[in-house]
């Protein structure tokens, strides 16, 4: 026997699945556009937390700058004052430093020689004088040569020379002059 369904049930499944197929479709589209819009506003609000931090990190920068250049002033300034402050020492070496020198010369010069002139140019003296001997001579140029504050003592002459009745030795010498020590 043939059979014939005359009642729409095929159909109405079909319908009925394909109605659950759309809504189903819909319903996933409407997630993952949800799913995106969220990520997209959590990415925003990440770039807009990393700018605000950028700009925070820029503040600070500019306040470490401002610092930096402070204390640069205040590293040049200091160079500064030591440059001034070993100025003010060698001048107080040098006012006590001829003193300290001619100190050394008196003590350094033998009974029986004399000094005529001492002169003192950049650095180097030039001291001429005279002894009673040669033996005298000799004695001083050995003493300046102890001496911390006089270098590179060299005799240019001597030369015999009666004086008042006495044979003298007169003399000339140039030697570097140490004022700083």
């Amino acid at each position: 026997m043939i059979r014939i369904n005359l009642l729409p049930v095929k159909q109405a499944r079909k319908r009925e699945t394909g109605l659950q197929q759309v809504i189903l479709m819909g319903m996933t589209l409407a997630l993952a556009l949800f799913i995106m819009v969220g990520y997209n506003f959590k990415v925003d609000g990440d770039i807009d937390a990393l700018q605000e931090e950028i700009q925070r990190q820029e503040a600070e920068v500019a306040r470490l700058e401002k610092i930096i250049g402070e204390v640069n002033q205040y590293e040049a300034q200091k160079q500064k004052l030591l440059a001034q402050l070993k100025v003010i020492e060698e001048l107080e070496k040098g006012k006590s430093g001829p003193v300290k020198v001619l100190d050394a010369l008196a003590t350094g010069i033998p009974k029986r020689v004399w000094i005529e002139s001492f002169q003192e140019n950049g650095g180097v003296a030039t001291i001429q004088g005279f002894g009673l001997e040669m033996a005298d001579v000799s004695e001083f140029l050995k003493a300046l040569e102890k001496s911390p504050h006089f270098t590179n003592v060299q005799l240019k002459y001597t030369e015999n020379v009666p004086q008042k009745g006495l044979q003298t030795f007169r003399f000339q010498l140039t030697t570097n002059v140490n004022y700083a020590i």
